[in-house]
């Protein structure tokens, strides 16, 4: 019967079907069963905890309002800024969300500067036109902060209440590019180039509001971090009752090996290499996330750097009991 227990756990951890209650389950047992070998009571494991940030008005940002609707229209026509700030100014340019209010921004700045530029301009205009724009540019980082952090797609995509996937999933491929997208406007935002048209953003919205990789490695990171932790509490706490001397009965010592290789290695380290990978893989773009607000860090990176020191003392500890006895960790 316990082979018979021990082989479907293991098919459990190594399906692609790596879903919530099969690693929550898996930790129980793996943890259950070190306690009865150690014969001593099991320590608790914590509850998950889901990813959350603040409520949007926390985190959004009043930008004042720059009025640009009474420049002369006929000479802003010249330079082709006209209809874009008629657009702006209808009724449904006057209800954009982040994403399309940050494009709208963006082509602003840029349409403001080629009128600066432009020889059909009045001098007039384009001092009146050269102080908005530098408003513009000043407001800009803020309309961007407001959109990672206030519009539904990226909290969708930052928030989360279930774990990734053990396969590396396409969804992240098509994340990750998005994510270069934002991490483009983070740097352009502040120095804008007017050489170049700046990076849109609205065509990535679809794809970061139904993909949370974010939210979801956020998730395993910080619950992965808090079980590995009472499991290895588990095993420090009453590491004493493990025997493995010479000519001395090493039965629990042999058991608790079993448990290692049918629940650690075989099932929840891969795991958490696939955690740690796709980590790997988004960390670059992922500066928004610590510089995309003023008053305001989503922790991720936190996340990581506890996740990968929980991991570190887990195996540091079998490494330690299986120097202690003397053994290869090897089966």
């Amino acid at each position: 019967m316990r082979i018979y227990v021990v082989l479907l756990s293991a098919a459990m951890l190594m399906s692609c079907d790596f879903y919530q209650d099969t690693f929550d389950q898996t930790v129980a047992t793996y943890i259950s069963r070190i306690a009865n070998i150690q014969d001593r009571p099991t320590v608790a494991v914590p509850q998950n905890k889901p990813v959350t940030l603040p409520n949007k008005r926390t985190l959004l940002i009043e930008i004042p309002a720059v009025n640009i609707g009474f420049l002369d229209s006929y000479e802003l026509r010249k330079c082709g800024l006209f209809s874009l700030i008629a657009q702006r100014n209808s009724i449904l340019g006057k209800v954009q969300d982040h994403f399309r209010n940050y494009d709208y921004q963006i082509t602003l700045t840029y349409g403001l500067n080629s009128c600066i530029e432009s020889p059909y301009i009045s001098d007039e205009l384009k001092s009146q036109l050269a102080d908005i724009q530098k408003i513009k540019q000043f407001q800009l980082p803020k309309h961007l902060s407001n959109l990672l952090f206030g519009s539904d797609a990226m909290r969708n995509q930052m928030q989360s209440s279930s774990y990734l996937t053990l396969q590396k999933s396409k969804e992240s491929t098509i994340v990750l590019d998005a994510l270069k997208q934002i991490d483009m406007a983070l740097l352009s935002s502040h120095n804008l180039d007017y050489s170049k048209m700046s990076v849109m953003l609205t065509p990535y919205q679809e794809v970061l509001d139904k993909n949370p990789v974010i939210g979801k490695l956020s998730y395993s990171m910080l619950n992965t971090t808090q079980k590995l932790q009472a499991v290895t509490k588990q095993l420090r706490e009453y590491d004493e009752t493990i025997v493995c001397q010479t000519n001395r009965d090493r039965t629990q010592f042999n058991y608790l090996r079993n448990v290692f290789h049918e629940f650690f290695i075989e099932g929840i380290q891969p795991y958490l290499a696939q955690i740690d990978s796709t980590y790997n893989d988004l960390n670059p773009y992922l500066n928004f996330t610590e510089n995309g607000h003023a008053k305001y860090q989503y922790p991720i990176r936190t996340y990581h750097q506890a996740f990968r020191e929980a991991s570190l003392a887990h195996v540091k500890y079998w490494q330690d009991l299986f120097t202690r006895c003397g053994v290869n960790p090897s089966p």
